[in-house]
């Protein structure tokens, strides 16, 4: 059985695109090992990491020592 990895959009992906729209000042990060994209009408607002969570955690912690 092939599984559509976008199955529930609903719950999490839509909701926080939309809040992104209707806030002005929010950013969104979207972090996902095989499908982090963003729309291209968010702009320099939005960016996708295709890493591990955990890995991405550390890396931003690294930085924020600096």
């Amino acid at each position: 059985m092939v599984r559509n990895k976008r199955n529930t959009p609903t719950i999490i992906r839509f909701p926080f695109e939309q809040m992104l729209y209707d806030n002005a000042d929010w950013s969104l990060v979207r972090l996902n090992l095989e499908e982090a994209v963003v729309p291209e009408s968010m702009g320099k607002r939005a960016v996708g990491i295709n890493e591990d969570i955990a890995k991405s955690i550390e890396d931003i912690a690294e930085r924020m020592k600096k």
